[in-house]
């Protein structure tokens, strides 16, 4: 299955190499739209399909902190 997966994959970026100008865009998007986010740091570039977010400072609470880091997920 996972072979037939990738072979599928393979055909469609072979059929429609465009896909990978659209993904970058829609990164590029991402990132920025992230980038005003008071007390986020992004590590990553900004044409890459994952980031990490990470918290400029732990408020000392990992309940708190995981809890904003929730709410921009949600949002």
């Amino acid at each position: 299955m996972l072979a037939a997966a990738a072979i599928e994959a393979l055909n469609i970026m072979e059929e429609d190499p465009d896909i990978f100008t659209v993904l970058r865009e829609k990164c590029k998007h991402v990132y920025k739209a992230l980038q005003g986010t008071p007390g986020l740091k992004i590590v990553g570039v900004p044409c890459a399909p994952a980031l990490h977010l990470q918290l400029e400072r732990s408020s000392g609470s990992r309940e708190s902190d995981m809890r904003q880091l929730r709410s921009v997920v949600e949002y």
